[in-house]
């Protein structure tokens, strides 16, 4: 039984033959969850630590809960590193098989803080203890932790990008937890993004443990990996925007995911823009996705969904209502949009044209009717993050905290993960 299954939606399925018409098309893919007592993959992880002297106190403490809550959960096909850093950066746990998992929690109570930050340093150290284990039936991943900015090292945004996409290549992601208001927010969400992991902001130093926990768990729970959807267009149709993914290809557009976990789900929406020639069945393209997953076996999976419309002259047809779970989700992405413009106003100190462009957004969501209520949650929590920022902006009271909280929530959209 496939891992994962895939499902695509259009806005409208008439259209006007003859000119040139906007047509939505969200693809859907959800994991599903494995089954008790399935063999898992192995875990191949990197914790890499920023222990600067801004992580004294609550924050190393907090993380060094973290990390030993984490290695309570390795199998002893498993294998983890431990690297820290400051000015200098430190192995402290070279890549092995957690045997003896007392012997690794002795170390990570052996970190104290130091100096400035050498991220790119502890970044590469890490990534060359997982690459020693690095195989593809394995789940081969950094969790780099940091609560400042670069300020040791490599510090050039594109070149520490460049970093995490060579490993990428290598077949190692990188996870990045910012902690705190002092870290670059727009480099570790690159990062993570850039290497196919995850991007997490801490904004409350006790949250810690749960972060962790909560990527572990995702991490323990992989279903498929290398995972790729594409989109062939028909004759008719052009791909004009995607969002949420980067893409990559003309006729043939594809898209590139992250690892899969149980129960995991991902929006896909593009913009096509379609021209009937004639009355009739219209094919739009086909949707395909392919996978390895993550079973035993780590068997490669592939298939695909033709796609089809009607062009008509049929007035009562054209005017059937649009799809609404396709809109819905077109309306948080255009929401989003408008909070990255919204983010860049107020960095150069205009709040008055800031909170016009999340005002438009807020009115346009509330004025959203007759939803069906599976995308009200969505809907109320999206309006509730805006008013949030609103409040704020309005007050002149935009500090790193809100711009870290409103970037991690377009992080969120365009990944599709909850808040």
């Amino acid at each position: 039984m496939a891992s994962l299954s895939l499902s695509a939606k259009l806005n409208r399925k008439y259209l006007v033959p003859g000119i040139t018409q906007p047509v939505y098309l969200m693809i859907d893919l959800e994991a599903k969850q494995p089954e008790a007592g399935k063999s898992r993959q192995s875990l191949n992880l990197g914790f890499v630590i920023d222990r600067s002297g801004s992580m004294s106190g609550e924050k190393i403490e907090y993380t060094k809960q973290a990390v030993q809550y984490a290695i309570n959960h390795f199998a002893p096909q498993d294998t983890a590193s431990l690297t820290v850093y400051d000015d200098e950066v430190q192995v402290l746990y070279p890549a092995q098989h957690v045997k003896f998992k007392d012997e690794f929690k002795g170390f990570v109570s052996q970190i104290f803080p130091g100096g400035m930050t050498n991220l790119s340093g502890g970044l590469v150290a890490g990534y060359r203890e997982v690459e020693k284990y690095a195989a593809p039936d394995r789940v081969n991943r950094v969790l780099l932790l940091t609560d400042g900015l670069a300020n040791r090292g490599i510090i050039e945004p594109k070149r520490l990008c460049g970093k995490v996409a060579g490993m990428k290549k290598a077949g190692v992601t990188v996870t990045t937890l910012g902690v705190g208001d002092d870290f670059d927010e727009d480099l570790l969400t690159k990062m993570a993004e850039q290497s196919g992991g995850n991007y997490y902001f801490i904004d409350s130093t006790d949250h810690i443990p749960q972060i962790f926990a909560q990527e572990l768990q995702a991490l323990l729970a992989v279903v498929a990996q290398n995972v790729k959807v594409s989109f062939r267009c028909a004759d008719a149709v052009t791909v004009t925007k995607v969002w949420n993914y980067p893409p990559s290809g003309d006729r043939v557009v594809e898209i590139a995911l992250p690892d899969l976990f149980g129960a995991d789900r991902k929006i896909i929406l593009l913009e096509l823009a379609v021209t009937p020639s004639a009355e009739g069945a219209l094919s739009l393209g086909t949707v395909a996705i392919a996978y390895d997953d993550a079973g035993e076996k780590l068997e490669y999976v592939s298939y695909g969904l033709d796609l089809s419309a009607a062009a008509t002259r049929d007035r009562e047809l054209l005017e059937q209502p649009e799809e609404q779970t396709v809109m819905v989700q077109v309306e948080l992405n255009r929401t989003a949009e408008a909070r990255e413009e919204a983010i860049r106003l107020a960095d150069a100190g205009d709040f008055d044209a800031a909170s016009s462009a999340l005002k438009d957004r807020y009115h346009t969501l509330d004025a959203m009717e007759c939803l069906a209520p599976e995308m009200r949650p969505e809907v109320a929590l999206e309006l509730r993050h805006l008013h949030e920022a609103l409040a704020k902006i309005d007050a002149k009271d935009y500090d790193a905290n809100l711009r870290k909280k409103m970037s991690y929530h377009n992080y969120q959209r365009r990944n599709t993960k909850k808040s």
